[in-house]
C-alpha cells in the first residue's frame, strides 16, 4: 500500500532551496537489494524513527514499531537517489542527459528488492523540512500519511539525506515474523526493568517465555503481547530471546538487544521488582505478575475492605518472571486489598471486584 504526497508537496514549494551538503551520486538503474548508502545523518533519521513511535503511542496506545536494517537500507537508498537526481516522486528515477527517465523501477519493486516479496508494505516521503519534529508534523497532518504512521506495519525503515532535506520511511509486516520490541526499540536505558512488547496474539501462539543473554529459559507463561522483564546486573549490551509456543509446539522466537548504561540503585533494590495486576476492576480471574531479582520467597494476602483475609498464600519463585492466576469469581462486589509481602519489600495494590 503507497502513499500519495499530495500534501507534503508544499514543503517542496517553501524549502526546496535549503541545501545543507553537496548533492549525492545518485544511483543508477533499480535496486537490487545490496545497496547500502552511507548516512547522511543518522541521528536526524533515528529522531525520525522514534518520533514515529511517540506518535503510535499517543494515538491509541498503538504497537511500537521495530526499525529494520533492510528497510532502513531501501529508505536510505531513495533519499539518496531522489537527492542525487533532483527528483521528489516514490518511483525511481534516472537523470539522463538532464532529463528524467520515467520508467526505471516502480516503488515496490524497489522496496521488495531489501525487504523480500510481500505485498504489506507501505512508503512516506517528504522533501524540505529541516528537523524531524516538522516533518513528524507535516506527516501527521495529511490523513494517508498519518495512516501509515499509525498503521497495522510491525516494521519500520528511515532514510535521510541532507541535501535539501529529503526523508523515506518504509514499512512493512511479513505475516510469519513476530518482532519483540524492547523500550519501543530504543538504543539504551539506565533501567534493568524494560516494556517488551511481542507482537502475534493467542491465535497464533497460547505460550511464551524468555531468555536474557543466553541464559536459562523463564517458565512457558501464557501469551500477553505487553509485560515487563529485568535485564542483567552488568552496564553493556543485553538480549532478550522470546520463545513462543502453540498447543506443545515451539513455532516461533523472536529477539531484540538493548544497551544498559548506568543502572540506578543497583545496591537498594528489593527482591520484588515490579509489580502488575490485571484487569482491575476485576470479574472472575486476577493476573498477578511479578519481576524478581532473585530467587524469593514471598506471601500475598488479600483482605476486603474492614480487614478480615480472603486468602493467602506462600510462594518462592526465581529471579525474572512470575505470573499466577487467581480465582475472584466468588468475591463479592467491592474494594480489596492485596499485600505482597518478602523479607525486604511489602508492597500493596487497590483492588476492585465487579
Amino acid at each position: 500500500m503507497i502513499r500519495n504526497r499530495v500534501i507534503l508537496g508544499i514543503l517542496l514549494v517553501i524549502n526546496a532551496m535549503m541545501a545543507y551538503s553537496q548533492r549525492p551520486t545518485p544511483y543508477i538503474g533499480c535496486a537490487n537489494g545490496t545497496e547500502s548508502a552511507p548516512a547522511s545523518n543518522a541521528t536526524m533519521e533515528r529522531d525520525v524513527f522514534y518520533l514515529v513511535n511517540v506518535q503510535r503511542k499517543d494515538n491509541g496506545n498503538l504497537p511500537p514499531y521495530k526499525r529494520l536494517d533492510t528497510l532502513n537500507k531501501s529508505a536510505r537508498y531513495h533519499a539518496t537517489d531522489m537527492a542525487g537526481d533532483d527528483y521528489f516522486d516514490h518511483r525511481t528515477f534516472d537523470r539522463i542527459g538532464g532529463v528524467l527517465d520515467t520508467n526505471i523501477c516502480n516503488t515496490l519493486g524497489r522496496i521488495k528488492a531489501f525487504y523480500g516479496n510481500h505485498s504489506n508494505i507501505g512508503e512516506n516521503i517528504l522533501w524540505g523540512s529541516p528537523s524531524a519534529a516538522g516533518a513528524i508534523t507535516a506527516w501527521m497532518g495529511s490523513p494517508l500519511h498519518r495512516g501509515n504512521i499509525l498503521g497495522n506495519y510491525r516494521e519500520i525503515g528511515v532514510g535521510y539525506h541532507s541535501f535539501e532535506n529529503h526523508y523515506v520511511k518504509n514499512f512493512g509486516a511479513w505475516s510469519i515474523v513476530y518482532p519483540l520490541v524492547i523500550n519501543s526499540d530504543s538504543e539504551s536505558t539506565n533501567n534493568l526493568s524494560v516494556r517488551l512488547y511481542l507482537y502475534g496474539s493467542p491465535a497464533v501462539f497460547d505460550s511464551i517465555r524468555f531468555q536474557v543473554n543466553g541464559g536459562t529459559f523463564s517458565n512457558w507463561m501464557s501469551f500477553e503481547n505487553r509485560l515487563n522483564w529485568v535485564l542483567e546486573n552488568r552496564i553493556g549490551d543485553q538480549t532478550i530471546t522470546a520463545e513462543m509456543m502453540k498447543n506443545g509446539i515451539v513455532n516461533s522466537s523472536s529477539i531484540d538487544d538493548i544497551i544498559l548504561t548506568a543502572p540506578t540503585s543497583i545496591e537498594k533494590e528489593s527482591s520484588i521488582f515490579a509489580t502488575t495486576l490485571y484487569p482491575n476492576p476485576v470479574q472472575n480471574q486476577l493476573n498477578i505478575s511479578l519481576i524478581l531479582n532473585q530467587t524469593t520467597d514471598f506471601k500475598i494476602h488479600l483482605y476486603n475492605a474492614i480487614g478480615q483475609k480472603m486468602f493467602s498464600f506462600n510462594e518462592t519463585a526465581n529471579a525474572g518472571y512470575y505470573h499466577k492466576i487467581v480465582n475472584t469469581t466468588d468475591l463479592n462486589n467491592g474494594i480489596y486489598y492485596l499485600i505482597i509481602e518478602s523479607s525486604d519489600a511489602i508492597i500493596s495494590h487497590t483492588i476492585y471486584k465487579k
